[in-house]
């Protein structure tokens, strides 16, 4: 990580400390993290991932991700089980991608109360660990709604970046890839977008390129609760 990078990373999470937004380590270890997918799509990151896995002997050393589920673009539960059954986490990013800063405390808490009924009925819930905020904003009230769901890190799950895979002007494997190895680093939390074909698919072209460039460098890539674990 350059100087200059480092210190904006670390000056955030200080003034959010109820964000995670890297993982203080020196071991070669980054978390890949993905949002707003449960569409169809989705399955092309999950096959892009599996595809560099299948070069990797060591089980310990092939890619694990937290894919941040909206659990309206979940239209086939055969995509949560998927990821799951190929060793990624499910992470919760809400119903609907908005500012869930906007809701109030007490839709906020019926929000989170029906994603849990959603995601247990398909028998995940104990894999829920995380919870991205929409636009990444949050407020004391959602952080209070947040302690309450007792299966959930105390903390929400943000980035060591901000991400513009999601601007049409940026939205390009080129711009992407060269922006976010910028933010390469130990313990750093990496971030990328589903959720639609355009974005998906700048997804997989970025990784298809991202993946041997972190094993070539020696990363580990793993989930958001090994790194924030280890």
């Amino acid at each position: 990580m350059n100087s200059i990078t480092g210190n904006i990373v670390v000056g955030i999470s200080k003034l959010f400390s109820n964000a995670v937004f890297y993982k203080q380590t020196s071991s070669p270890v980054v978390s890949l993290t993905i949002d707003d997918v449960g569409d169809s799509s989705t399955f092309k990151i999950l096959h892009i991932i599996d595809n560099f896995n299948q070069e990797i002997t060591n089980e310990q050393e092939k890619v694990r991700a937290t894919f941040f589920v909206i659990t309206d673009k979940v239209k086939d539960p055969k995509i949560l089980e998927e990821i799951l059954s190929k060793g990624h986490e499910i992470g919760n990013h809400g119903q609907l991608d908005h500012f869930h800063v906007l809701l109030g405390i007490d839709k906020f808490r019926a929000e989170m109360n029906q994603l849990h009924e959603i995601l247990s009925s398909n028998s995940i819930e104990d894999n829920i660990r995380w919870f991205r905020p929409g636009r990444a904003f949050y407020n004391g009230c959602m952080f209070k709604v947040l302690r309450e769901m007792t299966s959930y890190y105390d903390k929400f799950a943000l980035a060591s970046m901000l991400p513009l895979d999601t601007l049409p002007i940026v939205n390009n494997p080129r711009f992407t890839i060269k922006y976010l190895s910028r933010f390469i680093f130990p313990g750093s939390i990496l971030l990328l977008h589903g959720g639609d074909l355009k974005r998906t698919s700048n997804t997989v072209e970025v990784l298809e390129t991202l993946l041997p460039k972190l094993r070539q460098q020696g990363y580990q890539v793993v989930t958001l609760s090994k790194l924030w674990e280890s």
